[in-house]
């Protein structure tokens, strides 16, 4: 995490909008979309976005070289500010032209794109304070059969970093499987939900899809007899 750059810590979590790309300014260039924005007399900000990552140069047209000083972990004056300004572009380009991802890891992604295909069911954000948490209900009751978001997972798993965050799911199951379940790796007690016949599962992919899928068609069956 540490050694990620500039870039990958602001983009991360987001999707780019090829359409948003081009009204932006951006321009379709060798495959990808490039932005050049001049910082000065000397130097020209260059953006290259090939749709799932952008990444960023900063060439000092008198030497015709990239200039890198600003990456430093120490830098300060000029380099900094040259930072500065850097970071305030791709800021403005995350916000004109990005859409917020739901889910951090690629398997709540997959996940994420099962349960609409599946069960007709669309994500809903019902917490401002929680933007990753989503809940997916049965039309025919109106009850929630999954919950999907991000937290930090020490706070299912007290053993891991307080920092570090992972995507879970909760469904519902037979309250005479919980116990069992809390045995097995990936499965804890349910987060901020009814213990006894709800669940967590870690989508960190210690589980496989399947496995996943086969627990939220059960869950979905579940709510649908329910009243």
């Amino acid at each position: 995490m540490n050694n990620m750059t500039i870039e990958e810590k602001l983009f991360s979590h987001y999707d780019f909008n090829d359409e948003k790309l081009l009204e932006y300014g951006f321009k379709p260039e060798n495959g990808k979309y490039t932005f050049k924005k001049t910082l000065s007399e000397d130097f020209t900000i260059v953006l290259e976005c090939d749709g799932k990552s952008l990444n960023g140069r900063i060439i000092d047209r008198d030497l015709n070289e990239e200039y890198t000083n600003f990456r430093l972990k120490n830098a300060t004056g000029f380099s900094l500010e040259i930072r500065d300004k850097f970071t305030e572009l791709l800021l403005a380009v995350r916000e004109k032209c990005c859409n917020k991802e739901a889910f951090s890891s690629e398997q709540a992604k997959r996940i994420g794109k099962f349960i609409p295909e599946k069960f007709q069911s669309r994500p809903e954000f019902l917490w401002p304070k929680y933007p990753s948490l989503a809940i997916y209900r049965y039309d025919g009751n109106n009850k929630w059969f999954a919950l999907i978001g991000d937290i930090a997972v020490n706070k299912i798993d007290p053993s891991f970093e307080p920092n570090e965050e992972v995507s879970f799911l909760n469904v519902k199951v037979d309250k005479k499987e919980v116990e069992d379940l809390l045995n097995r790796e990936g499965y804890y007690p349910a987060y901020h939900m009814n213990q006894k016949n709800w669940i967590t599962m870690i989508l960190n992919d210690t589980l496989t899809d399947d496995e996943i899928k086969k627990r939220i068609e059960d869950s979905f069956e579940r709510i649908k007899k329910s009243r």
